[in-house]
Formats: C-alpha cells, structure tokens, sequence
C-alpha cells in the first residue's frame, strides 16, 4: 500500500515563516529589555504582542486592522502627552503602519494576488518617495535628519494602496465615511467638553499635557483669556482639522436614502464637528472647509447639498457671533484679510521659498524643512541647514527643490482630474454625492496645506491618502466599465 508523504503547501511554508519571525522579534526584544525595570518590560513585551496581533490581523481582516489605525490615531496624541513622549508610544503609529501594510501585503502574496498597478498616481508617488530618499544625500542635510525626513514624508504613503486595496463597492464607502465622521465626532466633542471646562482642569495630566495646555493659552487686548483645546491630539487646531476631514464627507452621508431616518443625528454630528472648528480658533481650516464644500454643491448639482451648505454656514455665522471675543478678533481679520495673512506668515512663507530656491533649486536636502527640523533647531544642531516653513508646499521645494514640487502636485492634479471624470461617469445621484465628497475632503486638506504641514506625519496625512486609494479604486472600475461597454 503506497503511503502518501505530506507536502507542506506553499501557504504552510509561508504561515510557519510569519510565526518563525514573530518568535525571533520576541526573543529578540526580551533580550534588549533584559536590564529594563520590570514597568518598561511589560510595555514593551506589550508592544512587540500588540504589534504581532495587528500583523495577524492585517492577515486576516484587512479593513479591520485599518479601521484600527484610524481609531487609534485619534487618541494617539492624548497617549504620547500622558506617557512623557515615551519611544515606544511616540513610534507606536508608524509601527502600526508597518504592521498592517505588512500583513496586507502578507496575505495578498499567500492568494497570489500580490499586483501593484503602475498608474500615472502610482508612478508620481514612487518617483517622490525616490526624490526623498536621494535627499538623505544632500550635502546641506545630515544622515540622521535626512532620515527623519523621509519618516515624515512618506510614513501614510502607504494608505493610498491600502485604500485602493479596501475599496470594494459603494456600500464600503458608506462604512468607511461614517467611520471617519464618527472618529472625528469624537475628537470635536472632547475639545469641546475641555473647553467648557476650562484649562485649569487638564494641566494635572501630567507636565507634558500642562507644557502643551500652555502654548494654547493667549490673552487678547482686552485682557481676555482665551484657550484652544487639544483634545486627544498634540495642537489645538488639529480639531479644527478633524472636523475639515469629517465634515465634506458627511455631505456625502446626507444624500444617502438609507440614512433618511438619522438625519437629525447627522445634524447633530454636523453641528458638534462645526463648533470644534470655531473653538480651535483656525482660520486657515475655516477658509479650506469654505472652499471643499463651495466645490462639493459645484460638483453635486443639488438643491438638498446646497441646503445643507447654506445651512451649516448660518451654524458657523451663529457660533462665532456667540464666541467671546470671536467676532470682533474674525472681524478685524477680515477687514483687510491680505494684510493679515502677510503679517502673520505670508512674509516667512514666502520669502522662505525664494531664499531657498534661488539657494539651491534642487533642494536643501530631505528634512530640512519638516517636523524633524524642528527638533534639530530646538537641540541647537548646527550641522543642517534648517528652513522651517509652515505651509507644506514651501517645505517641499526647500526640501526636494523646484523638481520634488512638481512632482507631489502633478500628482495631486492627477487625483483630482482623475476623480473629476469619475463624477461625470457617475450614474446615480447618491455615488455622485459620494465622490463629490471626496473630492470636497481632498480639496480641503490641499488647501491647509498651504498654511500647515497636512501632509506630513501620519495626521492627517492618513485620511487624505487612503481617501485618494478609494477615489482612484472607483475611477479605475468606472474606466474598465467604459472600456468594455464600448467593446460590447
């Protein structure tokens, strides 16, 4: 009788590495934390198995493992200022990162359906983060801030593919918008309650949070304390930009039919995110959401969207009427907007980007001009030449030069007039609400970006890349739904 021997698979070849390598990194850790006190043990014995548990389940449930980034992120800045910065907490976002892409791209290899389309996007996006590694080798910067650099610009690169993987159909959409809109709900209603409560409240949360509290603390010429709170993030503006996140795409909710009957929740929703925006006292994000909603009622062509709109801003006008101290500061802004945005950063901006460019128009190196520079001019490192620019555009050219500038914003055309076409394909009222969101939420976050690093770090850098995968995904099922009809 002719016994049969057992052949381990090519996927049981592959389940025995993934376990063989998470063994390693256990012991490996055990060994570094051998001579830690037993509280630094346990956390990073907890780190190394919470990261092994994302693997698994970036394995086995993809959009699971990535809705748990997202949750987490929105807490991720209350974490670092509770635990003093510590390393592991401080790196625990871009080791998630890792950890989910790799159990994607883990689990798409054992299906065998591992396939990377090179598209116009696609190929922008690998030609930037190219740009950046080869500015680690920039004279004008150093190894380790070069490195940095790299971290900052590229660390939610990776949720663009992630979002083009998870997109499956327009019920997908649905959960991932109400996930977001319900993430930032969160956000805003935290800022809120902190700002009723007062300031005094929260500094007994530890000297990293009260140090934090105290730059978000100003008195006006009146003698007026005012207070921007941080919420569960590291700034007082970033609930202003949750909401910038949030807000576009609940546009798209309220056109969905099967949410009729949470209208007033949506409302509410749309009312609490609003109020977060004013309290964080960001006139740029104001400007941003202005704009991504002007461009959501051009793109939908409906009379309920354009409602919606006129309705929300009466909300804005309302809340800062109310605001002490809010409308006679906005009002003084708006008297002579132009000369108030030259005063306070135009100047910097700007003369930032023609020093520089006509310095070196290749750039000064990667990281010059990031949240890592900023570290090395506080540390006094005199061996980098740091350009601090707040807007995200004008780092880029400091950074990568006139050609890293064109690259990110041929490619950011590219998403937007990609997914313009998409909405003209559109059939439906409700996917055309659905993509005019998107595009809404894009449009706001490019605009912040002239006044703030948007897509540095994982915030909110995440959201607008994996929106950008999703929006890419549909434009792409719509081109071959155009090719094969025209075939037919």
């Amino acid at each position: 009788m002719n016994s049969a021997v057992a052949v381990p698979s090519a996927k049981g070849r592959w389940t025995w590495a993934i376990w063989a390598g998470v063994a390693v990194l256990a012991v490996a850790l055990t060994g570094l934390t051998a001579r830690m006190p037993i509280r630094e043990l346990a956390l990073y014995s907890c780190g190394a198995v919470g990261l092994a548990a994302v693997f698994v389940l970036g394995l086995r449930n993809p959009a699971a493992a990535v809705a748990l980034f997202f949750a987490y992120m929105s807490v991720d800045g209350m974490l670092r200022l509770l635990t003093g910065y510590h390393p592991l907490v401080h790196l625990a976002l871009d080791l998630f990162t890792i950890a989910v892409t790799a159990g994607v791209a883990v689990r798409e290899s054992l299906r065998g359906e591992l396939r990377v389309r090179l598209g116009t996007v696609e190929t922008l996006l690998v030609g930037f983060s190219l740009l950046c590694v080869v500015g680690v080798f920039n004279p004008s910067t150093r190894p380790l801030l070069g490195l940095m650099g790299v971290k900052v610009h590229l660390t939610a690169v990776p949720f663009y593919f992630l979002g083009y993987y998870l997109r499956r159909s327009q019920e997908a959409d649905r959960r991932w918008f109400a996930l977001f809109c319900c993430l930032g709900t969160f956000v805003c209603s935290f800022a809120l309650i902190q700002y009723l409560t007062g300031p005094d409240l929260w500094t007994s949360m530890g000297p990293a949070f009260a140090e934090k509290i105290s730059r978000e603390q100003w008195w006006d010429d009146t003698g007026e304390l005012h207070f921007r709170p941080l919420s569960s993030t590291l700034s007082g503006s970033w609930p202003g930009v949750y909401a910038g996140v949030s807000l576009p795409l609940l546009m798209g909710l309220f056109g969905l039919a099967s949410l009729r009957a949470q209208m007033p929740l949506l409302w509410g929703v749309a009312v609490v995110q609003t109020a977060s925006l004013l309290i964080s006292a960001f006139r740029g994000g104001w400007v941003a959401l202005a704009g991504g909603l002007a461009l959501f009622c051009l793109l939908r062509r409906s009379a309920r969207s354009t409602a919606v709109l006129v309705g929300v801003a009466l909300g804005c006008l309302v809340g800062v009427a109310l605001s002490q101290g809010g409308l006679k500061d906005r009002a003084r802004s708006l008297g002579n907007p132009v000369s108030t945005y030259m005063n306070e950063r135009g100047h910097t901006a700007w003369s930032i980007f023609v020093r520089s460019v006509t310095r070196s128009p290749l750039g000064l190196g990667t990281g010059t001009s990031s949240v890592a520079a900023e570290y090395f001019e506080s540390a006094g490192d005199s061996g980098a030449s740091v350009w601090l620019a707040e807007s995200y555009y004008v780092s880029l050219a400091v950074e990568l030069g006139i050609v890293g500038l064109t690259v990110m914003l041929l490619c950011l055309g590219t998403i937007f007039w990609r997914g313009i076409r998409a909405l003209g394909a559109t059939r439906t009222g409700e996917e055309r609400g659905m993509v005019a969101s998107m595009l809404s939420m894009l449009s706001t976050l490019a605009t912040i970006g002239l006044v703030g690093p948007v897509l540095h770090g994982s915030f909110p850098a995440a959201y607008f890349w994996f929106v950008s995968g999703m929006l890419m995904r549909r434009a792409s099922n719509l081109t071959r739904v155009e090719a094969s009809a025209s075939h037919g």
